[in-house]
């Protein structure tokens, strides 16, 4: 029918959808109406999609969209009966490389099968909890920090560690990917792994953009956890001291959170998707206070 594949607010395009549909109403009562209309059905849907896309209208802001990932290929087979990803009939893509919804069903994946994901980088609620007591000359002070509702990318070196101009050390995870067996041999057996199979440049579809590099960055950390003890003044007047207190404080102590394989390194503070930046550290203070 030489229907257009993809849907967009187009006045020239929403003519053309027009008349497909109008076509396929008359045609309802031929034999091939039932082809016709399923291929005008398909068109209305992608049509809706586009719609639904491109409207704002009574949405949140501040949303993450990307390209959903249903998988890894796990074969050149499938590579090759998959929807084309690569705008090149799939012929860079190799087993371990990630697997796209083709959201629309025009067979392409494209910026027109991107989706809602998830939330922005900037966290939605921000929240702390602060305690304090004291028992027989015994004190505690806990400090608890932590964001929800806030998604970030991983990017940058952490998923392509040897072509950032060479500044870039590829992390442990690296090792966990997808290989030839031999790696001399281009023949031989394909071994899975968490990671796609590297390239010397790269695959942009493997890096950020993707629900597989996109992870919820919620934490809750305990920010401060201090002891002390202080000394009973029937021992410290005997001194002519007023008051001696012992102490140890920590700082980033813990950090409870779901993040794992590419999120582990990646501080929850950090505003950034890369490792390129200074991390928070855990700290350890001994000291004592005394008053004259």
């Amino acid at each position: 029918m030489g229907f257009y594949k993809r849907m967009s607010d187009k006045q020239s395009e929403i003519k053309r959808y027009n008349a497909a549909r109008r076509k396929a109403d008359k045609l309802s009562s031929t034999p091939t109406s039932r082809l016709i209309r399923m291929e005008t059905i398909s068109e209305i849907e992608r049509y809706n999609i586009a719609r639904w896309r491109n409207n704002t209208n009574g949405r949140y802001k501040d949303i993450r969209w990307g390209k959903k990932v249903i998988g890894q290929f796990t074969s050149f087979e499938e590579i090759l009966n998959s929807p084309v990803q690569d705008k090149d009939g799939n012929r860079s893509l190799m087993p371990g490389d990630l697997k796209f919804e083709d959201y629309n069903g025009d067979g392409i994946i494209d910026d027109n099968d991107t989706q809602p994901l998830g939330h922005g980088a900037t966290p939605r609620m921000y929240y702390g909890l602060n305690m304090s007591g004291e028992y027989k000359g015994f004190d505690l002070t806990v400090f608890f920090q932590g964001a929800a509702g806030h998604d970030i990318y991983v990017s940058g070196d952490i998923l392509d560690p040897f072509i950032q101009q060479g500044l870039g050390n590829g992390l442990a995870i690296m090792t966990d990917r997808w290989h030839r067996e031999d790696p001399t041999d281009p023949y031989s057996k394909w071994i899975s792994g968490y990671m796609p199979a590297a390239r010397v440049a790269g695959v942009a579809d493997n890096r950020s953009g993707n629900s597989w590099s996109l992870h919820n960055a919620s934490y809750l950390r305990l920010k401060t956890l201090e002891l002390g003890y202080t000394l009973p003044e029937a021992l410290t007047k005997k001194a002519a001291i007023d008051r001696v207190r012992f102490y140890i404080n920590c700082n980033n102590l813990l950090t409870f959170t779901k993040r794992d394989g590419l999120m582990k390194n990646v501080d929850p503070e950090s505003n950034s998707s890369g490792i390129r930046y200074y991390p928070q550290m855990k700290t350890y203070n001994f000291g004592v206070n005394v008053t004259f």
